[in-house]
């Protein structure tokens, strides 16, 4: 080995060689890594630490493990049970003390006992000895093994340890400044994560709350129909109003409109709707090819601007009629008729119409619900058109007697198609243009016939995204398995939902105001609930002393 005044490791020297067991490799790595983090010299560099799993060039072997040893200022001797009874560690040692007069030897064990039979050789030669035993704690290096690296630093190099173990704390502080500095960016990033967060929308006229029952985003403004309670002993009752500009602090509510809602087709008598100006004796296709069924108004809405769209539920043929007694014949009893079998669907988009029979698509509308009271306007057809000429109807289904479903038009109405897995449509959102088409729908409970009892069919709200076929669940506030569910539009960047009678506004916020917007919700929740108990604790207690005063001034 040559004389540390000898070797210039910036000219392919070393400044120390590791030898090793395999079996220590990944110890003697982290001794590599700690060593070599140091610059000193002029001009500064690095510490080169000879390692033969980074370093070996290739040629025969013991030569160049002899010469690497001869071109390095100190041999490091890694010690443990494994080295102990390595021939190559044997030799390395050999080799150190061969190529200098007195070689610059540390030891570092690694494990074991230092005065194990191989290393007999080291006897009679000055060498420092460096103790890593049990130095590491899950790959975070101990105290004491960080001084005792520090030494045989200092050994290496010729530094003063005050010197190295103040260069350390800079690099520790530096360290933890980085780590500090990534742990609040990776927070940063985490909670600026987009959440949707439902806030519930206060439906109020004249101080009074509204309760919709059907609602929806048109130019710009929320129109919402809503119950009211009537005075005296009633209650509650149905009766209908809308709420127009429910979101515009400008204007007031407006509780005497009509509703007319553009995601429903709503039983509207078709000679009496006002089309668009257009040349003068200009209406809807006649259906000549079925008559209507009877007591079955068609029904009709104009869902996006400049388009008409109107479905008339058609009575069975003569054909369909022998059918079904054909098949009263065949069974030997009596089978009902449909009222309805099917309908004519009639898209009018300004500049052509089309009129095509839909035979699975059979409406039923009631005026009134079973209560007595009127129907809502939810429950007509629901219908959602894409910008690119798709169109959805969804139809919801009587409880145990007829299922609802989901029909597709990809070409303003020319053809249609039924979307199968679909019972109960509710309510149905498109956005996006195209392949680009984003569709959303709302199923509401209802019971269905499976064999001979009623099964209950829960709501669910699905999405189809861009692009794909599959259905998921939809991001939307809470709801129950009864529950409602609307899309009533987009206000202000802001999805609007209806669930039962309450609507809920729905936005893009940093996680981190989601979480604080829920804590603050929760705290002035159980803020309310505490200053309730604490007045009927209060109010049971005045109340518990009248009774005993006026039971102590009794007879």
């Amino acid at each position: 080995m040559s004389p540390a005044g000898l070797v210039n490791p910036s000219n392919g020297g070393y400044d120390a060689f590791l030898s090793y067991s395999s079996a220590d490799r990944q110890r003697v790595k982290r001794v590599q890594a700690f060593l070599e983090s140091y610059r000193f010299g002029n001009p500064r560099r690095r510490v080169r630490v000879f390692l033969d799993h980074t370093d070996i060039r290739g040629g025969e072997l013991g030569g160049e493990i002899s010469g690497a040893i001869q071109d390095s200022r100190t041999l490091i001797v890694c010690y443990s049970p494994a080295a102990a009874e390595s021939m190559w560690v044997a030799r390395e040692i050999e080799y150190g003390i061969a190529a200098a007069n007195s070689p610059n030897i540390a030891l570092v064990e690694l494990g074991g006992d230092v005065d194990a039979a191989p290393f007999l050789a080291l006897k009679g030669l000055e060498y420092r000895r460096h103790d890593l035993r049990k130095g590491w704690w899950f790959f975070v290096l101990k105290p004491r093994a960080r001084l005792e690296l520090l030494r045989l630093l200092a050994f290496v190099t010729d530094v003063d340890l005050r010197v190295l173990r103040n260069w350390h704390r800079r690099r520790q502080l530096a360290h933890a400044a980085m780590v500090t500095f990534a742990m609040l960016a990776l927070f940063a990033l985490v909670f600026s994560i987009p959440m949707k967060d439902w806030e519930t929308i206060d439906l109020r006229s004249r101080g009074a709350p509204l309760y919709a029952i059907a609602a929806e985003v048109d130019g710009g403004a929320l129109k919402a129909v809503s119950r009211y309670r009537a005075p005296g002993p009633q209650g509650f009752r149905n009766y209908l109003r809308v709420a127009e500009n429910a979101l515009s602090t400008n204007s007031p509510f407006q509780l005497n409109g009509p509703y007319s809602f553009r995601t429903r087709l709503l039983p509207v008598p078709l000679a009496a709707h006002p089309l668009r100006s257009r040349a003068p004796g200009f209406s809807l296709p006649a259906v000549t090819w079925r008559e209507s069924a009877k007591n079955q108004a068609p029904l009709i809405g104009e869902p996006r601007p400049g388009w008409v769209v109107s479905v008339v539920p058609l009575a069975p043929t003569d054909d369909e009629r022998q059918e079904y007694e054909d098949r009263a014949a065949d069974f030997g009893f009596a089978l009902p008729v449909p009222a309805v079998v099917g309908s004519v669907v009639a898209v009018d988009t300004g500049s052509a119409v089309h009129a095509v029979e839909v035979p699975d698509l059979s409406p039923v509308w009631r005026d009134t619900s079973p209560s007595g009271d009127p129907t809502s306007p939810s429950h007509g057809l629901a219908i959602a058109c894409g910008n690119g000429g798709s169109i959805w109807i969804g139809l919801q289904g009587w409880d145990g007697l007829s299922s609802g479903g989901l029909w597709f038009s990809p070409n303003e109405g020319r053809t249609w198609e039924r979307v199968p897995g679909f019972n109960n449509v509710v309510s149905v959102a498109v956005r996006g243009v195209g392949a680009n088409e984003e569709v959303t729908v709302a199923e509401g409970h209802i019971d269905l016939w499976q064999g001979s009892f009623l099964a209950p069919y829960p709501t669910r709200v699905v999405t189809r995204e861009a692009r794909s076929k599959d259905w998921r669940a939809a991001a939307m506030p809470p709801f129950g398995t009864r529950s409602e569910v609307e899309l009533c539009g987009v206000l202000g960047a802001a999805e609007v939902v209806r669930v039962d009678e309450t609507l809920y506004r729905g936005r893009r916020v940093p996680l981190w105001r989601f979480l604080w917007d829920r804590t603050r919700r929760g705290l002035a929740v159980e803020t309310t609930e505490r200053r309730l108990g604490g007045a009927l604790r209060e109010s049971a207690a005045a109340a518990a002393v009248a009774k005993l005063q006026s039971g102590s001034g009794g007879p």
